[in-house]
């Protein structure tokens, strides 16, 4: 089961964490029959808890531990088995965590209907934007409107099962939860964006949700929420402040949004909070927290501090996706995407995917006379589509070579 760190209760399979690392874990190792089996056992403890996914996996009846339905952490049920696909293309898998992915969206379906209104996440008790270091009140939970972190995954969930449910030839169950996805997005923007179509969960958290969960309606695009999230970055010192949510897609939404140049600058910040404020202090591995380690060398006197917790090395995730820019364009990566953003400040990068399909290899770098020079490796029986400054081709499986500027 994947443990978050080896220490105090922890040394147990917490869905949070498991969550949203799952996408990076996908491009780091071979997945599918470690996460088959965690699934099984999340599938397990569903069936006695009406569909709601606990905490952790298995569930201790104790505290805690015992509890479930919590946001982010439940919604493991879905975006692990969705990433999984994803990543690998097995409908066999895919087939199996079906009936765990569909009964979590039904469970939160059933409980915020008894509440009556529109299909949002109306109560209970969310971790959201766990750890993160933008509210004033102290305590472990970040600024951003649980609420509104709940009904994003909510959306992004039941889209996901539609999505699942047309993979698998469930006809009756894609229009079902389309239909859902579709009125759950409605009621999100209603309550959640302004006339102006921005986000009022004025964190960038809220905007990094905005723009990766397709939460922006349609007239406004996603430039103007994209500006507001670099804006936040850069008002707060080009730092982010971003906890288990946030931490995870705020360098993607970034780069999504024409802002790669921040992401990068996120990246190599070397002071507080950040990973190479981490590195600098002799961090061989991920902490729990941005200050599990204090600038003079002492471990921080916070409560809840591990420096070995991989949460925040979804980092990971986005320099695959965006700065080598290899990516599934469909499941199993028979065909992929591979759209690098390079960056003077990295003078390099090489990234290398041995996906289901073959292996995948996208890297440039940054030549004397300021030319960048890509290199690209498709495999046997696969094509990928290659984008560079707008301008994309279409490319069969072989070795490729472009110079060009960023």
């Amino acid at each position: 089961m994947p443990t978050d760190c080896p220490q105090r209760d922890k040394r147990l399979g917490w869905t949070g964490d498991a969550q949203v690392f799952s996408e990076t874990a996908c491009y780091n190792m071979y997945m599918p029959v470690f996460y088959r089996k965690y699934l099984w056992d999340m599938r397990a403890e569903q069936s006695v808890l009406g569909g709601s996914v606990p905490n952790v996996v298995p569930r201790l009846k104790e505290g805690m531990v015992a509890e479930h339905g919590s946001c982010p952490w439940a919604d493991a049920g879905v975006v692990i088995p969705w990433n999984v696909y994803l990543h690998y293309g097995s409908k066999t898998l895919l087939r199996e965590c079906y009936p765990g992915m569909k009964d979590w969206v039904e469970c939160e379906r059933q409980r915020e209907e008894a509440l009556g209104g529109p299909h949002l996440i109306k109560d209970g008790f969310h971790f959201a934007d766990w750890l993160a270091l933008d509210n004033e009140q102290p305590g472990p939970f970040g600024a951003t409107d649980p609420l509104y972190i709940a009904s994003a995954y909510y959306y992004r969930c039941a889209k996901s099962v539609a999505e699942a449910a047309a993979v698998l030839g469930y006809e009756e169950d894609r229009k079902k939860f389309g239909k859902l996805a579709q009125e759950i997005l409605t009621a999100i923007q209603d309550k959640y964006f302004d006339e102006d179509g921005l986000c009022v969960c004025h964190t960038q958290t809220g905007a990094a949700l905005a723009i990766m969960f397709g939460l922006i309606p349609e007239r406004v695009g996603t430039d103007p929420e994209g500006a507001a999230l670099r804006a936040r970055v850069e008002e707060n010192n080009t730092h982010l402040n971003t906890g288990f949510v946030g931490t995870t897609i705020l360098c993607l939404a970034l780069t999504a949004t024409g802002n790669h140049e921040t992401a990068v600058s996120l990246l190599l910040n070397e002071e507080f909070p950040g990973w190479l404020y981490c590195v600098n202090l002799g961090a061989t591995t991920i902490w729990e927290r941005w200050d599990s380690v204090l600038p003079d060398g002492h471990i921080s006197p916070e409560g809840m501090n591990s420096l070995n917790h991989y949460s925040y090395g979804s980092i990971e995730a986005w320099m695959y996706k965006d700065v080598c820019g290899i990516r599934p364009a469909e499941a199993g990566y028979r065909k992929a995407v591979i759209a690098p953003h390079a960056d003077a400040r990295l003078t390099f990068a090489e990234g290398t995917l041995d996906t289901v399909a073959g292996l995948y290899k996208s890297g440039w770098k940054y030549e004397a006379d300021g030319t960048v020079t890509y290199r690209v490796e498709v495999p046997f029986n696969a094509e990928a589509e290659f984008v560079l400054n707008g301008v994309s081709r279409t490319l069969t499986a072989g070795s490729y070579t472009f110079v060009g500027r960023e």
